[in-house]
């Protein structure tokens, strides 16, 4: 006889026949914040070609850190809370999905004051080891000094984005982004002085997406708080720490795919310095794109956590691994497809984000190598985002600590590529590949390999 399940409550409660219909569901909302979300990104790179190449190389050094906190608070720590709280609310349990909340509020705080310490102390260090000289070096350290003085906004914005995700609703976490996007543009056409110093313009450039963060936490707060809403907030109690640990021991784990991924762009970004400030700034440009195609990655992957999760928790561990599978191919075939448009045709990103023809034409040689190769690097960080679900984080962890090591052996190991555009490119475009093909392979041949039931083995 067959064995049903009860369905759960929250992400499982409607989920419709087929895995594209269910993916879709969850997963068109959450692109399109997504991608909302890589347009402030664009918008601020616009802005800021408008300062000159030395704006851009300043947040060139400083950017990877700004995505780290996003990549942190949306991904990795916020897909934990993610996580924690789908399993809450399909276990029917409003008291734990309420800790998690509390969890959500409590890490916001721990990270934002660890990253704060850390840039006010080491940033001026850490930004002229990357490459960063002169006016450059002295505008980034204003951007991200400013940027992480007021990061609590950023943070808690995205985790608690992430309860909401985590309760199915991913409409909402979407409306709130595009209030970002909104209150930024408004900001800095109302503000922004291209007459400003480099150092004044990223300063304000920071300032600019801080009151935007600061509007959007006030509409994901105001989602929280309406009535009806799974999640409802509560007072904290001594049980409550036991939540907040396990969250962070989840994230943790996950954030170490995430830091490896922010020290191999660095790792990168000073590999091309050597070039030159004009290719730096160029190669800034075109990492830009690559470091902007993760929130659109997580789209997909952010619903994967639910749905795999979901279904893992009831159980059906092979229907949760047969559609990681299904939504790492659709990442792929979308990545591959957008990265080979941008081989041909490079300008359509480094013509209105660049500061002039030299670094325009520096960023569309860099594309050119890099972009056939999106798919791989797509296809490995969903199956990180499905890992979440499934509990296998080691191999996608792996894999991203091996498309460093490429890059950082390259560097420091004073190979003939250090110097030189073309070799420089052809092996970061190696690392990327070797993330995509290492995580899949390693998933498939280990914690994903189908079991050999009775049927396999008549079938074999």
């Amino acid at each position: 006889m067959a064995r049903h399940t009860r369905p759960a409550a929250g992400v499982t409660a409607a989920v419709p026949p087929g895995w594209l219909g269910t993916l879709l569901r969850l997963a068109v909302p959450a692109t399109l914040g997504s991608l909302i979300q890589s347009a402030i990104f664009f918008a601020e790179a616009g802005f800021l070609a408008r300062g000159g190449a030395q704006a851009l190389a300043g947040v060139a050094v400083a950017f990877p850190l700004v995505m780290l906190t996003m990549m942190l608070s949306t991904g990795a720590v916020g897909g934990a809370v993610a996580g924690s709280t789908a399993r809450a609310l399909g276990a029917r349990d409003a008291d734990g999905a309420s800790a998690v909340l509390l969890s959500a509020v409590g890490l916001a705080v721990f990270f934002w004051a660890l990253f704060g310490v850390l840039i006010w102390v080491f940033g001026e260090a850490f930004f002229a080891w990357a490459g960063a000289r002169d006016v450059a070096l002295e505008g980034a350290v204003a951007y991200a000094r400013t940027f992480f003085a007021g990061g609590l906004l950023v943070w808690l914005f995205n985790m608690l984005g992430s309860v909401l995700r985590g309760s199915g609703d991913m409409k909402g976490p979407a409306w709130a982004i595009a209030l970002v996007l909104l209150s930024y543009l408004a900001w800095m056409g109302l503000t922004f002085d291209v007459r400003a110093d480099v150092v004044g313009a990223l300063r304000a450039d920071a300032r600019g997406l801080l009151f935007a963060y600061l509007v959007g936490l006030s509409c994901v707060v105001w989602m929280l708080l309406r009535p009806g809403q799974a999640v409802r907030p509560r007072a904290p109690r001594r049980a409550d720490l036991a939540v907040a640990m396990r969250v962070l021991r989840q994230g943790v784990i996950a954030g170490a795919q995430t830091v490896f991924m922010i020290a191999y762009s660095l790792m990168a970004t000073a590999l091309m310095a050597t070039l030159g400030r004009p290719w730096l700034a160029g190669y800034g440009v075109a990492v830009r794109l690559e470091l902007l195609l993760v929130p659109l990655i997580f789209g997909i992957g952010g619903s994967l956590i639910a749905l795999v999760g979901a279904r893992v928790g009831a159980g059906e561990r092979a229907q949760a691994i047969a559609l990681a599978w299904r939504g790492g191919w659709l990442t792929m075939g979308l990545l591959s497809t957008l990265g080979i448009v941008l081989s041909f045709w490079p300008m359509l990103w480094c013509g209105p984000v660049s500061s002039g023809p030299e670094v325009a034409g520096h960023c569309a040689q860099a594309l050119g190598v890099l972009a056939p190769f999106y798919g791989w690097f797509g296809l490995g960080l969903c199956l990180y985002f499905a890992s979440q679900g499934l509990n296998t984080l080691v191999w996608p962890v792996v894999g991203a600590m091996i498309r460093f090591v490429i890059v950082a052996a390259v560097v420091i190991g004073g190979f003939d590529a250090v110097g030189q555009a073309g070799p420089s490119l052809a092996w970061i475009a190696v690392a990327m590949t070797s993330y995509g093909v290492f995580v899949a392979l390693a998933l498939w041949l280990g914690p994903w390999r189908a079991p050999r039931t009775p049927e396999r083995i008549a079938h074999e």
